[in-house]
Formats: C-alpha cells, structure tokens, sequence
C-alpha cells in the first residue's frame, strides 16, 4: 500500500536558536516562522524547510506535514510499528501522531484529522478526564489521549462551551 506521507520537515534541537539561525542564513535559509527570542525558527531553502528548536525536544525529530494521517497509522499497524492507541487532536482538523525508529529517533506525522466534537456522556470517562488531566487557563487540558475501558473509547479532551468534551473520529462516508 502506497500512502502519502506528507512534505518533509526536519527539526533540530539547538544549543542557540540566533546562533543557528545566523548560520543558516548564511547558507541561504530565509528565517520563515517562528520567534527566537521563545526558543525557535523555521528556515526555509527552495524546498528544504528546517525547524530550529531550543530546549522544546530532547531529540532531532523526523517531521512530516500535511500528509494521509489515518492511512500512515493504518499502514504502521499493519506492518507492526507501535502506535499510539489514537493521534493527538491539536485543533478541530489536524491531529498528529508520534513513533520511533528502531534507534529511539523520533518521527512525527501531521495531518487533516476530521473529528466530532461530543460531550463527555460516560461518568468514567469524565472522571478519568478531571482527576487526571491539568486543564489549562484557556481550558484545554494537556495534551494527554485517554482510553476507558468500560465504553472502549479513545479520545482526547478540553472544554467546549463549558462542557467536557472528547473528540472522535468522523465516520468514512
């Protein structure tokens, strides 16, 4: 099975991000995206895009965007590569997910991810949710996927119009 893995983006931790930055620039990158004095900057070369990061990852990190998300985890449970039980839902559209390599490097792939947005109807999952996720000041809670075994569901969560909600995945039409 073919799948489209989206467009490469390599990110590099960086001891200094202006130091980096400078240094690239000098090979031609123009700085894109990004904020050094908060610790990063995306540079770009004709097609080559670079992610510059201070302090953000412990590692380098393979990074693909916009590609078949829900086909790329098909086609690595397929072949056995470890995935997580569901990708993380970063908005209402996009979702990525996260796997090593055999040598601990990390690949992320991001992606359109079409979700519902539901209430929480299930009082475990609710539970589960508010004694163990931090709610930010802006009310989504940590980045944390959950899974609760009496209604068999993955989801992540954050408030929405002052109710606890979970996403899902659409169904296929």
């Amino acid at each position: 099975m073919e799948v489209d893995l989206g467009r490469f983006f390599l990110c590099l931790s960086v001891g200094d991000v202006k130091r980096s930055l400078d240094f690239y620039e000098g090979l031609g990158f123009q700085h894109v995206l990004g904020e050094v004095g908060q610790g990063w900057a995306v540079i770009e070369q004709g097609d080559l895009r670079l992610g510059l990061f201070k302090g953000k990852m412990g590692k380098n990190l393979l990074n693909f965007l916009d590609g078949s998300l829900l086909r790329i985890v098909e086609l690595m449970r397929e072949r056995g590569i470890q995935v997580g039980v569901v990708p993380e839902v970063v908005s209402v559209d996009q979702a990525i997910t996260t796997v090593e390599d055999p040598d601990g490097n990390l690949i992320t792939f991001a992606g359109d991810y079409e979700v519902w947005v539901r209430p929480i109807e299930c009082p475990r999952c609710q539970n589960m949710v508010e004694s163990r996720g931090r709610k930010f000041s802006f009310g989504v809670f940590e980045g944390r996927s959950y899974f609760c075994e009496p209604c068999g569901k993955s989801f992540n969560a954050y408030y929405r119009d002052k109710k606890l909600s979970h996403t899902v995945p659409k169904p296929k039409k």
